[in-house]
């Protein structure tokens, strides 16, 4: 009989724990393992309680861990949601960056570009042309003249196109002798298709022979010389 009565108190305590476990499970335990009871009417939830009460220690076992499960969820999801804020952050900052950097750049390059090239001579245009003709070569496209002053104290090339020229720009070069490298050659300056030019040659006319000289006509853009031209002295 004692044997019958310790058996029937701890089956009574199973119970009565079961019951007490019960009422918390149905209400809110069930949706925590089992996505399908989230949202299950009361109906449901008094239904369920029976089998709470019988099997509430295997129930609860499963309760605990679904809850350190979605505790672990939940700071994986902050973790995560941390991290983005940070690249999100990251990002932002890039993009101001490129945001700052890209328009420096342009007005960087746009300052950079040369001004037009056809109005930079590699010497300076005279104001007028100088009185005296030393020297000419007339030609059906152009005229050249060698010009100076009535003391022959200051020199002038005077270029002038008499038709438009077939090449669009080009360089002229002072040679010695029949030397022509024009990295050799001196530098005078350069033309275009049509106008008339003057250059200072003063630099030029001090250690040069006029008797042996020629002038070079190089296309700088197609790296070719164009003509040479000896001038009668």
């Amino acid at each position: 009989m004692f044997l019958i009565e310790v058996i029937l108190l701890i089956f009574s305590i199973y119970l009565i724990a079961g019951f007490i476990f019960a009422i918390p499970f149905s209400i809110k335990g069930a949706g925590k393992i089992d996505e399908g009871a989230n949202g299950g009417s009361w109906g449901f939830r008094i239904i369920i309680i029976p089998g709470s009460i019988v099997f509430w220690p295997i129930l609860l076992k499963k309760w605990v861990r679904a809850s350190r499960s979605l505790s672990i969820q939940n700071e994986a999801e902050t973790t995560r949601g941390i991290r983005i804020k940070q690249l999100r952050k990251r990002h932002l900052q890039v993009w101001l960056l490129w945001a700052a950097l890209l328009p420096a750049g342009i007005i960087t390059a746009w300052l950079s570009i040369p001004g037009p090239y056809k109005n930079k001579l590699f010497q300076p245009i005279a104001e007028k042309a100088l009185p005296v003709i030393e020297t000419s070569v007339n030609k059906k496209e152009y005229t050249v003249n060698i010009r100076t002053d009535e003391g022959k104290n200051h020199w002038q090339l005077e270029w002038i196109n008499n038709e438009v020229l077939t090449y669009p720009t080009a360089t002229i070069y002072w040679a010695e002798g029949e030397n022509k490298n024009i990295e050799q050659a001196r530098l005078i300056g350069r033309i275009e298709a049509r106008g008339n030019y003057y250059f200072q040659i003063d630099s030029v006319v001090k250690n040069i022979n006029f008797s042996n000289d020629q002038l070079i006509l190089y296309d700088f853009i197609g790296k070719q010389i164009i003509e040479t031209i000896k001038l009668p002295f």
